[in-house]
C-alpha cells in the first residue's frame, strides 16, 4: 500500500516532487530484496513513477551502491531500473561522463554468477548502446567476448526506446567489416566502422549536431578520406629493393650507400627531382622512404645530405599517401635531427609535414615516448618548442595527460634550455586549458610556480588562435566558416575536470562521524565538522562520492548555533572547489539549508550563505540545478525579509548568465517573484522589480503577463504596470543563425555570451534605454533551450570568467555608496571594521564592498593577490589615478581604500607599507586641498592601524607616519584623531607610546587647548611619566610642558594627583624649559617674522615664567585671546600711521592699488556678527609644508627647498612630478619660497625643454611633466609678489619655451589632454605678462622680437603670438609706467631699430613687428612727454639707430608741447596743481588725521567711517599712493575680523 501511495503521490505532483525524489530511490533500491512478487511489483511501478522528477546523474551515487550491493535481487532489479530508464534518455542526457560511470560497474555485474543479474546488465548495456550508439560506447566496452557482445548487440536489436532522438534513424546493426588485404605498393585503406544505425551523406551531418557534445563533437564521422584512416602493410626488404631500381638506375642505389659524401649528395639530388616530378599516385612512398633512410640513413655525417633526405621526407609526406607505418620508419631520426644545429629547422619542418599527414595526436605521442629517453637536452628542449608551435598550428588535438606529464618533466629539468621550453609549452596549454592547468604543477617549487604564474600571466587574455594546418587542409578542403568551426573544436573539448587525480574520501565519512554531526551537544558538532574540513582540505580533489555526508551537513545549515552555521557554509565552499562540477548532484540536498541560512539577522551569516550560492553556481556552470524541484520558490514564500531581498537580488544576478533552465520551473516562481513586488519591505521590492527583467527575458513578456492574470485586481494593476514599464528594455530578438552544409549546431561562443552585454541598462528613474544592442551578433543574446547544446553549457562559464578577467573600465567608480556603506556598519548591517589581526571575513567583505563600488577587476586581482609585488602593482595603480587627477572618484571610495590599506599594514613586506605610505601621504595632500572632511567612521577604520605603524623601528616608516598624522588633521575632525593618539598609549610597544606623546605634544603646541579641552587627555598623559621606559618620560614631561605654556597654573589641577617624584620631575622639566624658551616677540615689533607658527593664546606671556603661575589668571582664555589679538592689530594701525606721516609725498605713483575693493569690503563687513567668531581662529590648525615641518630651522628648510628643485630635473618622470606638486603646495604656504622663485622658473624651464626632446618617456609621462610644470608656474603667477620676483633672465629662457610649446602643432589635436596642455601654456602666459616685474616682462617680449625676426622673414606663427604678448603690454602701459625703467626699455627699442631699420621692412610680406615697436613709443611718450629725450643719454650709440630722429618726429607732428611729464619724484605740491584732479593740501591734512584715527585704539570705527565719507566725497582721487603700506593692515583686519573699538 506504501509503495502505490508513493507511485500515486509521484504522479500526481511531478516535477514538484523532485526534492524527495533522491531519498526515495535509495530507499526503494535497498528495498528489492523483498522476495514476495506483488511488493516487488509495486516498488518497480513506484520507482518508475518517481523517475521522471530526478535524472540519472542525481541518482547515479544510489544506483552504483544498488549494483554493487550482495543480493542478487537487488542488483537485478537496479539493473532493468537502469534499462527502463534509459528508454526515456537521449544522447544529450546521457553524456559519456554518465555513462562511464554506468557501463563500468553494469559490466561487473554482466560477469555476476547469477543468470537473472546478467540478463538484466545485457538489457541495461544493450539499451545504451541503443541511446548513444555502437560508436558512443564501445570505448568504454574495451576488449568484450564475441558471444557477450552477440547478447549486448540482441538486447540493443529488441530495446524500444520512448523519446525521439533528434537527426537519427533506427536501422539494423551491421557486423564490422573485414579489412581489405594491403597491395604491394600502395597502404590499404580501412573506414571505421559505424555505430548501430550508421548514417550516409547528410544524415551524418545531421547526427553530429545531436549526438553526445563535447569531445564526440570532434570524432563525427564524415564523407571525407581526412577521417580515413591508412593501413599500410610492411614490405620485405627484397620488395623494397626491387621496387626502388624499378624506378631508379643500379648507380643511383648504390651511390646512396656510398661512402664519399659527394656521391650520395649527387644521388639523393637525383631521388629528390625524381620524387618532385612524380605524380601523387605514382609515388611509392614506403619503397622511397626506406631506401633514403638506408645506413647510413638520416644518421648521415654529411649536414648537405642529412638536409637533402630530410627534404625528400617531407617532399613524400607533402605529396604521397603518408601512413603511419612510413613515419615509423623516420619518426625517431628526424626527431634527434631537431638537436643538430645545421638542420635543426629542416628537421621541424620535415616533422610538421609528416603530422600533416598522419596527425598531431598519434606523433605527439611517439615523440614524446622517445624524447623522454633521449640524453640530449637540445633534442628535448628543440621537441618541446616545436611541440608548442604544433599544438597553435593544428589546435589541441593532443592527449592532455600526456602533453602535461612530457610539460611538467621539461620545467623540472635541470637543464635551463628544457625548462624555458617547457615552461613555453605551458603557456601554450593555458591557452587552452585555461586556469585549471595550474592544478597540475601545485607541488613545483615556489621559485618555478612563480615563472609559471608570469607566463601563464601572458596568455591570460590570450584566445587560442584558430588552426591553420590539419588532416583536412591537407586534403585540399577549402577553409571556410564551417571547417573553421569543426577544426577549433577540439580546443573546446578538453574537459579538464577528467584529468585531475580525484581522491574518493567516502571511507572517510564513516557511521561514526555522521553521527557526531547529528549530536545534541553543539561541541560535539562542532568537532565533527572539523574533521570534515580537514579531510577536505587535506584531500585537495574528492570524487563525488560522498555517502551520507550530503544530508548530514544539510542539517547543520540550519543549526540553532550560529557558529556550526558558518562552518557548515564555509564546508559546502570548500566541497564546492573539491568536487567541480561533480558538486551538480548535490545541489538539491544542500541548497534548501544554505537559502535557509538567508534569513538570518546577522549579516556575515547571510553574506556567507550568499558567497556559498555563488561558489556552487560557478563550479555547476549552468543554473539549472537551482530551479529545479521548486527550492526557490519555497524559500520566498517565507515571510522574512532579509531571505526574499538578498535571495531576488542573487537571482537577478544569476538569471542573465543562466542556460538550459526548464521554463516550467521559472514560472512556478513567478508568483512569488509578484507577491515581493508588493511586499512592505522596501529592500524586498527593490529586488523583485530588478529581478523582473531578467525573468522576462528568460520567459518573454506574454507567459509573465497570463500568470499576472491571476492576481487580485489591485495587486494585478500594480504588476501588469510593471511589465510594461519593463518591456521595452528586453533586447532585439536574435536574427535566425544561418543553415549550415555540414548541419554543425550554430552556438554562441562562450565569449560574447557576456551577461552584461545582454541586459539593458536601467536609470534611477526606471525609464530603462538598452544600450549596444543593436551591434551585438545573435550568438550575444540567451539563446533557447532547444538550441544551445548542454555540452557548452560547461565551456560558458569558464570561457564568460576569463573574458570578465580582463577589465578596461577605470580603476574606481565616482559614486555615491559610501553614505549607504557608512549607515549599513553604523546599524551593524555589516562587519564593524575592528580586529587585531584582519581575518577571512572582513576581507571578503571588503572584497564584496569593492565589487559593488566598481572597483576594476585587475586592481581588485592586484590588491588581493598573494604576491607582494602586485600590492605594489596595485598601489602604483592608485597613485597615478590619483596623479591624473581622478580626486572625485577617491573621495567617493576612501573608506574601502583606507581599509584595504590597513589590511597592508599587517604585511611583513617594507616596500609595500613604504610604497603604501607614500601614497597616503599623496592622497591626503590632495583632499586637504580639495577641503575634503572625512567621515568619524572613516577615521576609526583607519587611524588606529596607522598608529600600530608609528613605533616601526625603521625611520622612513616611523617620519611618513607623522607626516601622515599631521595631513590626516586638516580633513578629519580633531578631537576624534586626538582619541585615537590616546588609544595609542595602550600599546605595550615602550616605541608607540613614545611616538604617540610626541605627536600629542606637537598638536598642543600648535593647536592649543582644543586637543585636550573637556577631557581627561592631560590625567593620562601625565601617568606615562611613571613609564619604566625613559624615552616614555621625556616624552609624557613635553607633552605637560606644552600644555603649560598654554595654560599656565591650570595644569596642577587638569594633571591631577602625581607621585611626589613625578611632579618634582614636572616642575623642573617646566623651569628647564621656560629658561631656554626664546622669548615671546609682540606683534608691535616691527620685525615680525612672517613664519612665526605660535598660538596666538601664547602672546604676551614671558618664556622664562615661574613654575606654574599664570599671567593673565584672571582672564577666561577667549576673552584673554581677542583682547591679545585687539591690542596687536591696533598698535600696528598705530605704527602704520605714524610711517605713512613720514612718507605721505615720497611714494606718490609708487605701487599703484586699487583701494576700492578694500573699501567695499570694510563698508559691507558686519563687525558685530564676527566679534563671537573671532576665538574660532585660535582652533585653526597650521597647515605646514608637505616636505618639512613648521618647526625645523630655517635653514634646513631652505635646503629642503633646494633638494625639491633640483629633484624638478630627474630623468624619472614620477620623481620630477612628485617634486613639482610639492613645489606647488610650497609656493602657496611658505614665505620662504620667495627667495627661490628665480630657481623654480629655471628648473621648470630646463624641464619643459627636456620633455620636448626625443627622449625615452611615454607619450603619458611626457604629457604629466608637461602639466605638473604648468601647474606649478600657474601657481606662482597667481601671486602678485612672487610673479614679480621672476629675473629678466628667467623670464628670457621661460617666454620662448612656452611660445614653443603654442606654436608645436602636436598640442592642438583633438586629445582632451593635449589640449589641456595647449590652454594651459595659453593662460599661462597672460598671467606672466600680467604678474611679472613690468620692467622685466616688457624688456623681455622686445629681445624676443629681435630674435624672431631675421632677415628673410618673419616666421608667421612665432612671431605672431610674440606680438600679442606685446600688444597686452601696450594695454597695460599706462597704469605701468610709473614703475617702469624706461632706459632699459628704450635701450632694447634701440637696439631693435639699430638691427631692423625703416629701410630693411620695404619688400616684406609684413612690417607689424616695427609698427608694434613705434607704438609702444607712442604710448610711451603720449604719458611722458619730452621729458623722453632726458633719458636717452644713457644709450651709447643712439646715432646708429632711428630711434632719436622718430622721437623728433613724434614732437612735431603730435602736438605734446603742452603736456608736463610726470615725475617720479612729485612732491606734494606740484600734485596739488596737477589738473588730473588729484588732492589738494588741506584734503592731504585730513586724510592724515583720518589714518591716525584709525592707527587709534578708541577711535578706529570713527575713522574708518570718515575714511569712507571722504572717499564718496573725492571719487576722482587716487587715494592709492597714501594707502598702499596700510592695503597689509585693512585686509588682515578684514580676514582676522576683528572688530575695531
Amino acid at each position: 500500500m506504501q509503495e502505490k501511495n508513493l507511485a500515486a503521490l509521484a504522479n500526481g505532483l511531478k516535477k514538484k516532487f523532485s526534492p524527495y525524489a533522491v531519498s526515495c530511490v535509495s530507499t526503494i533500491l535497498d528495498k528489492f530484496k523483498e522476495k514476495k512478487a506483488n511488493v516487488v511489483a509495486a516498488m518497480r511501478e513506484a520507482i518508475d513513477a518517481i523517475y521522471p522528477s530526478t535524472n540519472l546523474e542525481a541518482i547515479q551515487e544510489d544506483a552504483l551502491a544498488a549494483l554493487e550491493n550482495k543480493n542478487p535481487s537487488i542488483k537485478t532489479e537496479t539493473a532493468s531500473f537502469l534499462a527502463r530508464s534509459f528508454t526515456k534518455c537521449t544522447p544529450t542526457i546521457l553524456t559519456k561522463k554518465l555513462l562511464k560511470g554506468y557501463v563500468a560497474v553494469l559490466l561487473k555485474t554482466f560477469n555476476d554468477s547469477d543468470a537473472n543479474v546478467r540478463d538484466a546488465s545485457a538489457e541495461a548495456l544493450g539499451t545504451a548502446m541503443k541511446v548513444v550508439g555502437e560508436k558512443g560506447i564501445m570505448p568504454f566496452l574495451g576488449d568484450m567476448e564475441p558471444l557477450k557482445m552477440a547478447k549486448i548487440k540482441e538486447c540493443c536489436e529488441k530495446a524500444v526506446l520512448q523519446v525521439k532522438i533528434p537527426g537519427s534513424k533506427i536501422v539494423k546493426l551491421k557486423e564490422q567489416p573485414k579489412p581489405i588485404e594491403a597491395a604491394k605498393s600502395g597502404p590499404v585503406i580501412r573506414k571505421p566502422t559505424g555505430g548501430p544505425g550508421k548514417p550516409s551523406g547528410s544524415q551524418s551531418s545531421k547526427q553530429a549536431g545531436a549526438g553526445p557534445p563535447k569531445t564526440a563533437t570532434k570524432k563525427v564521422p564524415q564523407k571525407s578520406s581526412a577521417s580515413e584512416e591508412k593501413i599500410e602493410k610492411e614490405l620485405s626488404q627484397e620488395e623494397v629493393d626491387e621496387q626502388f631500381l624499378a624506378l631508379f638506375p643500379a648507380q643511383v642505389v648504390s651511390e646512396l650507400t656510398d661512402s664519399n659524401w659527394k656521391m650520395r649528395l649527387a644521388a639523393m639530388e637525383q631521388v629528390l627531382e625524381k620524387i618532385r616530378f612524380l605524380e601523387k599516385g605514382e609515388l611509392p612512398v614506403q619503397v622511397i622512404l626506406r631506401s633514403i633512410t638506408k645506413k647510413p640513413g638520416l644518421k648521415d655525417t654529411n649536414f648537405q645530405v642529412l638536409k637533402l633526405k630530410m627534404e625528400g621526407v617531407k617532399v613524400l609526406a607533402e605529396k604521397g599517401d603518408f601512413s603511419k607505418k612510413s613515419v615509423e620508419f623516420c619518426l625517431n631520426e628526424v626527431t634527434e635531427k631537431l638537436g643538430d644545429v645545421k638542420n635543426s629547422a629542416t628537421a621541424a619542418e620535415c616533422l610538421t609535414a609528416m603530422t600533416e599527414a598522419v596527425g598531431l595526436d598519434w606523433i605527439s605521442q611517439e615523440l614524446v615516448s622517445f624524447v623522454l629517453n633521449q640524453k640530449n637536452p637540445k633534442v628535448h628542449a628543440e621537441a618541446a618548442i616545436w611541440l608548442s608551435n604544433a599544438i597553435r598550428e593544428f589546435g589541441f588535438v593532443v592527449q592532455p595527460k600526456l602533453v602535461i606529464d612530457f610539460c611538467k618533466k621539461s620545467v623540472q629539468a635541470s637543464n635551463p634550455a628544457i625548462r624555458a621550453a617547457g615552461i613555453s609549452l605551458a603557456g601554450t596549454l593555458y591557452m587552452y586549458m585555461g586556469a585549471p592547468l595550474r592544478v597540475f604543477f601545485e607541488g613545483e617549487k615556489p621559485a618555478l610556480l612563480q615563472t609559471l604564474d608570469a607566463e601563464f600571466d601572458k596568455h591570460a587574455s590570450s584566445r587560442p588562435p584558430a588552426p591553420v594546418r590539419g588532416l583536412k587542409l591537407a586534403q585540399g578542403q577549402q577553409r571556410g566558416p564551417e571547417n573553421s568551426k569543426v577544426e577549433s573544436e577540439p580546443a573546446e573539448s578538453v574537459n579538464i575536470e577528467d584529468l585531475v587525480p580525484r581522491t574518493d574520501v567516502s571511507s572517510h565519512f564513516t557511521g561514526q562521524i555522521i553521527t557526531e554531526l547529528c549530536d545534541k551537544n553543539w561541541k560535539v558538532r562542532n568537532e565533527a565538522l572539523q574533521k570534515v574540513e580537514t579531510v577536505i582540505k587535506e584531500a585537495k580533489f574528492i570524487a563525488p562520492n560522498l555517502g551520507e555526508l550530503p544530508s548530514a551537513l544539510a542539517q547543520r545549515l540550519t543549526d540553532s548555533n550560529k557558529i556550526l552555521v558558518q562552518t557548515g557554509l564555509s564546508i559546502c565552499q570548500q566541497l564546492a572547489v573539491a568536487m567541480g562540477p561533480n558538486i551538480r548532484q548535490h545541489i538539491r540536498t544542500l541548497v534548501p539549508g544554505i537559502l535557509q541560512s538567508l534569513s538570518d539577522n546577522k549579516a556575515n551569516v547571510r553574506q556567507a550563505a550568499i558567497t556559498t550560492l555563488d561558489t556552487l553556481a560557478e563550479q555547476c556552470g549552468i543554473m539549472k540545478d537551482f530551479f529545479e524541484g521548486e527550492m526557490i520558490a519555497d524559500a520566498l514564500k517565507g515571510g522574512n525579509p532579509y531571505l526574499k531581498a538578498d535571495l531576488l537580488a542573487w537571482v537577478a544576478d544569476k538569471l542573465g548568465n543562466a542556460l538550459g533552465i526548464n521554463k516550467e520551473d521559472l514560472k512556478g516562481i513567478l508568483p512569488q517573484l509578484y507577491a515581493c513586488v508588493e511586499d512592505r519591505n522596501a529592500d524586498v521590492r527593490k529586488g523583485a522589480q530588478e529581478a523582473v527583467l531578467p525573468f522576462m527575458i528568460l520567459l518573454g513578456y506574454e507567459p509573465m503577463m497570463r500568470a499576472a492574470q491571476n492576481l487580485k485586481p489591485a495587486s494585478k494593476n500594480t504588476i501588469v504596470g510593471l511589465l510594461d514599464k519593463t518591456r521595452p528594455n528586453l533586447p532585439v530578438k536574435p536574427q535566425p543563425p544561418p543553415p549550415t552544409s555540414s548541419g554543425f549546431a550554430t552556438t554562441a561562443r562562450p565569449k560574447s555570451a557576456n551577461p552584461k552585454l545582454v541586459l539593458p541598462i536601467i536609470d534611477d528613474d526606471n525609464a530603462a534605454t538598452v544600450r549596444g544592442h543593436e551591434k551585438k551578433p545573435a550568438s550575444a543574446r540567451v539563446p533557447s533551450k532547444s538550441r544551445l547544446p548542454s555540452a557548452n553549457a560547461k565551456s560558458i562559464p569558464g570561457r564568460t570568467k576569463k573574458d570578465e578577467d580582463i577589465d578596461i573600465s577605470p580603476l574606481l567608480q565616482h559614486n555615491s555608496l559610501k553614505s549607504q556603506r557608512i549607515n549599513d556598519e553604523m546599524k551593524l548591517k555589516c562587519l564593524k571594521w575592528n580586529f587585531v589581526s584582519p581575518r577571512e571575513e572582513f576581507v571578503d567583505q571588503l572584497k564584496d564592498q569593492m565589487t559593488v563600488a566598481g572597483f576594476n577587476k585587475s586592481l581588485m586581482q592586484n590588491m588581493f593577490h598573494t604576491d607582494f609585488k602586485m600590492h605594489i602593482r596595485a598601489i602604483e595603480s592608485l597613485q597615478e589615478d590619483l596623479n591624473n587627477g581622478n580626486i572625485e572618484a577617491q573621495k567617493s571610495n576612501l573608506d574601502l581604500l583606507l581599509k584595504w590599506m590597513t589590511i597592508r599594514f599587517f604585511d611583513t613586506n617594507p616596500s609595500v607599507l613604504i610604497k603604501g605610505l607614500d601614497y597616503l601621504s599623496c592622497a591626503f595632500n590632495a583632499l586637504s586641498q580639495d577641503d575634503y572632511k572625512m567621515h568619524d567612521l572613516e577615521t576609526s577604520c583607519f587611524v588606529p592601524y596607522l598608529i600600530t605603524k608609528i613605533g616601526d623601528p625603521k625611520d622612513t616608516v616611523k617620519n611618513s607616519v607623522h607626516q601622515i598624522i599631521r595631513q590626516i588633521c586638516r580633513v578629519a575632525h580633531t578631537p576624534r584623531l586626538m582619541l585615537h593618539l590616546m588609544d595609542g598609549l595602550k600599546s605595550k610597544n615602550a616605541r608607540q607610546r613614545t611616538e604617540c606623546l610626541d605627536e600629542l605634544g606637537y598638536f598642543i603646541e600648535n593647536v592649543g587647548s582644543v586637543v585636550y579641552q573637556g577631557t581627561p587627555f592631560l590625567k593620562e598623559i601625565a601617568k606615562q611619566i611613571a613609564d619604566r621606559d625613559n624615552s616614555v618620560r621625556n616624552a609624557a614631561l613635553n607633552c605637560v610642558v606644552q600644555a603649560y605654556f598654554v595654560e599656565g597654573d591650570k595644569v596642577r589641577n587638569m594633571i591631577g594627583h602625581l607621585a611626589e617624584k613625578d611632579l618634582a620631575m614636572l616642575e623642573e622639566r617646566i623651569k628647564r624649559a621656560g629658561k631656554n624658551r626664546p622669548p615671546a616677540q609682540t606683534t608691535a615689533t616691527k620685525n615680525t617674522s612672517p613664519d612665526s607658527k605660535l598660538p596666538q593664546s601664547r602672546i604676551g606671556r614671558p618664556g622664562s615664567a615661574p613654575v606654574l603661575q599664570n599671567v593673565n589668571n584672571n582672564l577666561p582664555k577667549e576673552l584673554e585671546s581677542k583682547e591679545e589679538k585687539a591690542r596687536g592689530c591696533h598698535e600696528e594701525f598705530q605704527n602704520i600711521a605714524e610711517d605713512l606721516e613720514n612718507e605721505i609725498g615720497k611714494n606718490i605713483g609708487a605701487h599703484p592699488v586699487d583701494i576700492n575693493d578694500v573699501l567695499s569690503k570694510l563698508k559691507k563687513a558686519d563687525f558685530d556678527d564676527v566679534r563671537t567668531e573671532a576665538p574660532r581662529r585660535e582652533t585653526s590648525i597650521p597647515r605646514p609644508s608637505p616636505t618639512k615641518s613648521t618647526l625645523e630651522p630655517a635653514a634646513h628648510r631652505v635646503a629642503a627647498i633646494d633638494l625639491l628643485i633640483s629633484q624638478v630635473l630627474d630623468d624619472n618622470p614620477y620623481k620630477c612630478t612628485q617634486a613639482l606638486q610639492q613645489i606647488e603646495q610650497s609656493l602657496k604656504q611658505d614665505p620662504m619660497m620667495i627667495a627661490k622663485v628665480d630657481s623654480v622658473i629655471r628648473a621648470c624651464t630646463q624641464q619643459l625643454i627636456m620633455n620636448g626632446e626625443e627622449n625615452a618617456r611615454t607619450q603619458l609621462d611626457s604629457l604629466k611633466v608637461y602639466q605638473s610644470c604648468l601647474r606649478t608656474l600657474l601657481a606662482l603667477y597667481s601671486s602678485d609678489l612672487l610673479g614679480s620676483k621672476g629675473s629678466s633672465e628667467s623670464l628670457e629662457a621661460l617666454m620662448p619655451t612656452l611660445i614653443g610649446i603654442l606654436v608645436d602643432g602636436r598640442f592642438e589635436g583633438e586629445s582632451k589632454e593635449l589640449s589641456s596642455v595647449f590652454k594651459q601654456t595659453n593662460m599661462l602666459i597672460l598671467r606672466i605678462v600680467e604678474k611679472s616685474d613690468h620692467t622685466a616682462i616688457t624688456s623681455t617680449l622686445l629681445r624676443l622680437l629681435l630674435d624672431s625676426v631675421d632677415s628673410k622673414g618673419p616666421n608667421s606663427k612665432y612671431v605672431d603670438l610674440v606680438q600679442k604678448c606685446i600688444w597686452k603690454v601696450i594695454r597695460l602701459l599706462p597704469e605701468w609706467i610709473p614703475s617702469l625703467k624706461l632706459e632699459v626699455i628704450l635701450q632694447d627699442i634701440h637696439d631693435f631699430m639699430k638691427a631692423y631699420p625703416n629701410a630693411s621692412w620695404k619688400g616684406r610680406e609684413s612690417d607689424m613687428p616695427i609698427r608694434t615697436v613705434k607704438t609702444i613709443l607712442h604710448t610711451i611718450v603720449k604719458d611722458v612727454g619730452r621729458d623722453i629725450l632726458d633719458l636717452l643719454n644713457g644709450i651709447k650709440d643712439l646715432n646708429s639707430s632711428e630711434l632719436y630722429p622718430y622721437l623728433k618726429k613724434i614732437f612735431s607732428q603730435g602736438g605734446l608741447t603742452s603736456k608736463e611729464p610726470r615725475s617720479s619724484e612729485s612732491s606734494i605740491s606740484n600734485v596739488s596743481t596737477d589738473p588730473s584732479g588729484t588732492l589738494s593740501k588741506k584734503d592731504q591734512d585730513r586724510l592724515t588725521t583720518i589714518v591716525r584715527k584709525i592707527g587709534t585704539r578708541d577711535l578706529t570705527r570713527e575713522g574708518l567711517s570718515e575714511f569712507y565719507d571722504f572717499k564718496l566725497e573725492h571719487p576722482e582721487a587716487d587715494l592709492a599712493p597714501f594707502f598702499w603700506k596700510m592695503l597689509r593692515i585693512l585686509s588682515s583686519l578684514y580676514r582676522t575680523r576683528t572688530t575695531p573699538c
